[in-house]
């Protein structure tokens, strides 16, 4: 037998089994959308502060809020470092075809 023959046999069983590593942009889309729910949340806050500036437990929510939102950013920020250093990745067991515009 030819020996390209062989290769493309066996490239051809072994992609059959491949997956693609892939960033995890469904995690950050979702980051996204929580950080902008607790942001409204926190402007909902805002607006009931100034019409009591002494409640305790509004001001204690809004800092919780706030700390929450800054936690949100940093894991994400972590996260990408990590998967450029190549420390982390997520697999896709999707075909890369599909994933891959075509030229």
């Amino acid at each position: 037998m030819d020996l390209r023959k062989v290769l493309f046999i066996a490239l051809l069983v072994s992609s059959f089994f491949t997956y693609s590593i892939v960033p995890n942009d469904e995690y950050y889309k979702l980051a996204d959308t929580q950080i902008s729910q607790l942001s409204s949340e926190l402007k909902e806050i805002e607006s009931s502060l100034k019409l009591n500036p002494n409640n305790e437990v509004v001001i204690k929510l809004k800092s919780n809020l706030e700390k929450e939102i800054k936690l949100i950013k940093q894991r994400v920020k972590l996260f990408k470092k990590l998967e450029r250093s190549g420390l982390i990745m997520y697999s896709n067991s999707q075909n890369s075809e599909q994933e891959t515009p075509k030229k």
